[in-house]
């Protein structure tokens, strides 16, 4: 028998998945921006010619973060987050090695890869998940940049972006977390008689 869910927290779980999907969807837009951000920075300060081989891992990112927005699965989100650590750090390390003084103008140069892990997004429209990838997105994030500082050699700091954006990500993914959850309990005597009719 087809399973029938109330209009509440079926509303909850779309706004859920639109919240997943506009995430992605600015991490590939923003880090196309980014590798052009970072192109930029190179070839002002004459190292234009390894701007390709900077902005690579970046650009590999955001196509990583492409798939997830197609297919947002327990295996994309993984691999998003793996794939995305090392792209920071080799972001990082290729960056202050073809210039040390990669990160004069700000971090947002190293930490810009990092910071998109941060909007890894919700899986099957549930908002707790959402807060549980956001907080796997933040950790990985900064160890990323802790390993890509140490390799590269730099003394910059990592920054404030990963954290900032998971604040917001966090606290959007729990607002709709809390809704999702009264949307559950408002109508329990509809849900209990759909099972009833599930069962029979």
């Amino acid at each position: 028998m087809a399973v029938f869910e109330t209009p509440r927290p079926v509303a909850a779980a779309a706004i859920v998945r639109g919240l997943a999907a506009a995430q992605r969807l600015i991490v590939v837009l923003g880090l196309q921006f980014g590798a052009l951000t970072i192109a930029d920075l190179l070839a002002a300060r004459g190292h234009g010619g390894y701007t390709t081989l900077v902005i690579a891992p970046v650009l590999a990112v955001s196509l990583l973060a492409l798939v997830l927005l197609w297919r947002p699965t327990l295996l994309t989100a993984s691999l998003f987050l793996a794939g995305g650590a090392v792209s920071s750090v080799a972001v990082i390390t290729l960056g202050l090695t073809v210039d040390p003084g990669f990160a004069e103008p700000g971090p947002f140069a190293l930490n810009r890869t990092a910071t998109a892990l941060v909007l890894v997004g919700a899986l099957h429209g549930s908002a707790l998940s959402g807060m549980v990838w956001s907080m796997a997105g933040l950790i990985v994030a900064y160890g990323s940049l802790a390993v890509g500082l140490a390799a590269g050699g730099g003394s910059a700091a990592p920054g404030w972006g990963p954290l900032l954006l998971f604040i917001v990500s966090f606290l959007a993914y729990g607002m709709l977390a809390l809704a999702q959850r009264r949307a559950q309990l408002a109508t329990p005597a509809l849900e209990n008689a759909l099972a009833s009719l599930e069962r029979a």
